[in-house]
């Protein structure tokens, strides 16, 4: 059994570079025509999924549910899978961030699994909620499954289970719409 996850489609505060985390921004009509497209893809490759589990914020839940759709296949949301939260950082650029927060900026980019900005969470927080909602999926699922869910997440599942330093977590970087493919295994 595989979990194949799946980095929701593209939107606006992408092509402003603004920083998203779980600000709930829907997709934008590239994001749409993206899940659109990889969800016809998926169906002919015949892929084997049998179901799909979604964050609850907007863009990966249209993602999803396009995706769903196309596949005829049920989805649900699944708590846990969300993005980041980055607190006061959201809808700055990073750029604006190094300026307007450096000394938090140069702590996070140090150590990036501990720090977070302020109102938000770490990495590591983070992962404690992520890990154990894809454990359960591992634990009860028989069939391969989709899970749609954000950049962060998947670079930092990357990072944790490669035993990559999360400082090296562009190594992981994911575009919109991308699919990465886990065993079930990994996360038992």
């Amino acid at each position: 059994m595989q979990i194949h996850l799946i980095r929701h489609g593209r939107t606006d505060w992408n092509d402003l570079n603004h920083i998203q985390g779980k600000s709930d921004i829907p997709l934008n009509s590239t994001g749409i025509a993206q899940a659109e497209e990889l969800g016809k893809r998926l169906k002919e490759q015949d892929f084997k999924a049998t179901h799909i589990y979604t964050s609850f914020l907007k863009r990966a839940k249209q993602t999803a549910d396009i995706i769903s759709d196309i596949l005829e296949i049920p989805c649900d949301i699944l708590e846990g899978l969300e993005e980041v939260d980055l607190g006061d950082w959201e809808g700055l650029s990073w750029d604006e961030v190094k300026l307007r927060f450096p000394e938090r900026y140069g702590a996070f980019r140090n150590n990036r699994r501990y720090t977070k900005a302020s109102g938000g969470e770490s990495y590591d927080e983070m992962l404690s909620r992520v890990l154990p909602a894809l454990q359960k999926l591992a634990m009860t699922c028989s069939e391969d499954v989709i899970v749609v869910t954000h950049s962060a997440v998947i670079m930092a599942l990357l990072c944790y289970l490669n035993d990559t330093p999360f400082e090296k977590m562009i190594t992981y970087k994911v575009k919109n719409v991308s699919v990465i493919s886990i065993d079930r295994e990994r996360f038992l």
